[in-house]
């Protein structure tokens, strides 16, 4: 039979269809294969022989990918299994290229008919914003960037240093930076094929220095303020803050209440200045509060002020916690004062029942210590538990990423006559 004129229709499997392919080359033979690297073969066998396959031919050759020319894994099924309607010989010349196709097709059927490799990048990233949110943050925002497929990530760079590999998102928050410090930034976009754009044009920002808390225990910022008793005398809470029923002058009628917490029955205690002593009994029974009268040494009380203003500063000998006092406390939750200025590392020391070695941290006496800072109505916060496990560097990133203060940024101390939380153990 001329090599024009169709040769066979059989069922072929792989193995057959290898071997046929390698012969058929070598003579020259004209024949037409289903499915080879997405070549779209016509809907039916040659004119006039009454055989079709629409199943595994295009139709039309620009057919989506449920025909055979565009569906490897209906075709190597067919070639699996000969039994149905097979694979089909028909005339129609192949090239040599055309066999090697069909050879890496049975070779590897599954890597047959995928798109070319993207090789494309995406746009740069435009717009790139830098804004100094507080003395250790900076925020970041972009336009989005563009590409042929899918943007997948955004790389974030400072000074030139990668810092962070972003989802698709706009947008980032860099924390647990240096006061009064520069920085510059750049942000590059990346897809799913590893193609990624020049970095963009840079944007930079300044935090700002820290502003100054109060730390002097007799003057208070406009709002709740965190006071202690580091004295070893009880303060008289009637003799400082007063009420309607015997006011102190230019003292009662500026504090709104004064507040201590229990740790020991769980509850706190109340007292405010605005309201008669009778007054003061009647509200705080209602609310399942205890009245306050006096602040014990070595306690922690909160004064809502209702303008900024000046108490009598505390007089009298200091009253320090050591390990001793310290044990008596109760688990949970304690509102304190210290009369030493110490940082919490050294508070932590201090109140150890065994003084730790040199370079050891104590983990056994409380979890966390917090400070407020009423001018800037935050938190400051320690853990003995990050120090010794990473040192104050860790402390200052969870600090940082919790939007909290860390002592050391801010030169902070446990002060005279400021009160502090400590969760112990």
């Amino acid at each position: 039979m001329a090599k024009e004129k169709i040769i066979q229709f059989f069922p072929l499997r792989a193995s057959m269809l290898t071997v046929a392919a390698a012969s058929w080359l070598a003579a020259g033979t004209a024949l037409g294969v289903d499915a080879v690297n997405g070549k779209n073969l016509f809907n039916n066998g040659p004119p006039g022989l009454g055989f079709g396959c629409a199943a595994c031919h295009g139709s039309p050759p620009s057919a989506p990918a449920t025909n055979g020319a565009n569906n490897p894994t209906l075709i190597a099924n067919k070639i699996a299994n000969p039994g149905t309607s097979g694979m089909n010989v028909f005339a129609g010349r192949l090239s040599s290229a055309d066999i090697a196709d069909i050879a890496a097709y049975i070779a590897n059927p599954s890597a047959a008919n995928q798109p070319p490799p993207d090789t494309l990048a995406p746009t740069v990233p435009g717009g790139l914003a830098a804004t100094a949110a507080s003395a250790t943050r900076i925020d970041l925002a972009w336009n989005a960037a563009t590409d042929n497929v899918a943007v997948t990530q955004y790389l974030i760079y400072r000074s030139g240093a990668l810092i962070a590999t972003l989802d698709n998102v706009t947008s980032y928050i860099n924390t647990g930076l240096f006061t009064a410090t520069g920085y510059s930034y750049t942000v590059q976009a990346c897809d799913a094929a590893g193609n990624c754009s020049a970095q963009s044009a840079a944007a930079s920002a300044t935090t700002p220095a820290s502003n100054p808390c109060v730390c002097d225990p007799s003057i208070l910022a406009s709002g709740f303020n965190l006071l202690g008793n580091s004295t070893s005398t009880t303060l008289n809470v009637m003799s400082i803050f007063g009420n309607q029923t015997s006011p102190v002058g230019g003292i009662t009628d500026n504090i709104a209440s004064v507040w201590k917490w229990d740790a020991t029955n769980l509850k706190w205690q109340f007292h405010s200045p605005l309201l008669t002593t009778a007054a003061n009994a009647t509200y705080a029974a209602s609310h399942n509060y205890d009245v306050l009268t006096g602040i014990a040494p070595g306690e922690g009380y909160w004064v809502n002020a209702l303008t900024a203003m000046n108490l009598p500063p505390p007089t009298g000998s200091a009253f320090n916690w050591n390990g001793f006092s310290f044990a008596s406390l109760p688990s949970g939750f304690n509102l304190i004062a210290h009369g030493s200025n110490v940082t919490p590392s050294q508070f932590n020391a201090n109140i150890s029942a065994t003084p730790p070695a040199v370079g050891v941290v104590a983990t056994d006496n409380f979890a966390s210590l917090w400070a407020w800072d009423a001018t800037n109505v935050t938190w400051y916060f320690y853990s003995p538990l990050l120090e010794s496990s990473g040192g104050l560097a860790a402390v200052k990133n969870y600090a940082d990423s919790h939007f909290f203060q860390h002592f050391q940024d801010f030169n902070k101390k446990i002060d005279l006559g400021v009160g502090f939380w400590v969760n112990k153990f």
